[in-house]
């Protein structure tokens, strides 16, 4: 079952429907993506790289919003205005909320592989 407070259900239906078969290259796709965008991130967050923080945080939002991963993209938002103010404050526990979600999202995401 999807963890609807996770994904948005509507929208995921909605882009199955369009992509048929291309469904889960998308899906395959968006999770190997951000999973080395959160890769990235994770080192900048270490090395208080402030411009790599914006721009992979941005990277991040913006893939998740398309695929209707509204909180996440929401905790990117807030990484990516850290990032672009240059403020460390808040920045690793915005990234573990974030991690945490991305993993509630991946699983997610997996439930809705079309057979």
């Amino acid at each position: 079952m999807v963890d609807r407070t996770s994904l948005n259900a509507d929208m995921l239906n909605e882009l199955r429907e369009l992509l048929a078969e291309n469904f889960n290259e998308l899906i395959n796709r968006y999770i190997s993506d951000s999973q080395a965008r959160f890769n990235l991130l994770q080192v900048a967050i270490k090395n208080l790289d402030f411009k790599v923080i914006y721009y992979e945080a941005h990277g991040i939002k913006g893939s998740s919003r398309n695929m209707g991963a509204d909180i996440l993209a929401e905790l990117m938002a807030q990484l990516e205005a850290l990032g672009h103010d240059q403020n460390s404050q808040g920045l690793t526990e915005v990234f573990a909320a974030a991690e945490a979600e991305y993993a509630k999202v991946v699983v997610g995401l997996k439930a809705y592989y079309s057979d």
